[in-house]
């Protein structure tokens, strides 16, 4: 499905009911906006994990504009500004009255921003393996500099430049996939994921060359008032524990759930676990 906000055609999809069924009445669900990491990915990265949440919540995948199933636009707006106000239009587009946003990674920024920029929008913020400026990246590449290889070392370097080629990102779950797992899942399952993928290279390029530099809303997260899920794997070192601890002493009401046994993706890594986290901080 698309909506045709902004200047592009945003894709979403929508997996389970939006109410819940009791014995003499039908209850609505709370309202999952989920946000996916990159940039340049696209929202197969949550599935099918977290569609586990069904039952808790409906959510609403989308993938952000120039990735994915999304239209393309031009480059200059691949901002994470214009995503936060995209994230918006598709509120109002689906009339949703506050939903919960969850955002992964670069998701998790986009989320920050989307909270600041629209703080009235939202009921509760899920932030997953984040961090609030870019102050965290000479902190990743330090601390994966003592596990990584040289191969390793030079895709990421070309990645985080935005220089990384297409045949060398084709070799990516194969080389570097294995540094973002505490426990490595097999080359297949980590291939059939990339195989999913709709991937908008240009996004990132533009992204990680002229957006990342200069991101910063640690002044701002004063301003984010509503309950917030702060979340991260202790082994996590692209965006390390400390990102996530200073958005806790930020953000007045965010709470810090640490997944001791993961690295930057605890869904895939303690689904059991990140699911009920989840589910209990929307129930609450």
């Amino acid at each position: 499905m698309f909506a045709k906000i902004n200047g592009t055609d945003l894709f979403f999809d929508v997996v389970g009911s939006g109410l819940s069924v009791r014995e003499k009445s039908l209850e609505p669900k709370p309202v999952l906006f989920v946000h996916h990491g990159g940039p340049g990915g696209d929202h197969s990265h949550f599935r099918p994990w977290l569609d586990g949440l069904q039952d808790t919540a409906q959510i609403v995948y989308f993938d952000h504009r120039g990735t994915g199933r999304s239209g393309r636009a031009d480059v200059s707006t691949y901002t994470l500004e214009q995503m936060a106000d995209d994230i918006e239009a598709l509120r109002l587009y689906l009339g949703i009255e506050a939903p919960v946003l969850l955002g992964a990674s670069f998701g998790g920024m986009v989320a920050l921003q989307y909270a600041i920029r629209h703080p009235d929008s939202l009921s509760k913020l899920i932030l997953v393996d984040t961090a609030p400026s870019n102050d965290y990246h000479a902190l990743s590449m330090k601390q994966v500099a003592k596990v990584a290889s040289a191969e390793q070392m030079e895709m990421l370097k070309d990645l985080f430049a935005g220089t990384i080629t297409p045949e060398r990102y084709a070799r990516w779950a194969e080389v570097v996939g294995p540094l973002y797992y505490r426990t490595v899942p097999p080359l297949a399952e980590r291939e059939a994921v990339d195989a999913r993928v709709i991937a908008g290279p240009e996004v990132a390029e533009h992204v990680l060359k002229n957006e990342l530099p200069l991101y910063d809303v640690r002044a701002q997260l004063g301003a984010i008032h509503i309950p917030t899920l702060v979340a991260t794997g202790r082994h996590d070192w692209v965006t390390p524990p400390s990102q996530s601890e200073e958005i806790v002493k930020g953000i007045p009401h965010a709470d810090l759930h640490i997944f001791e046994n993961s690295g930057h993706n605890p869904l895939v890594e303690e689904t059991h676990e990140f699911l009920e986290t989840i589910s209990r901080f929307i129930r609450s």
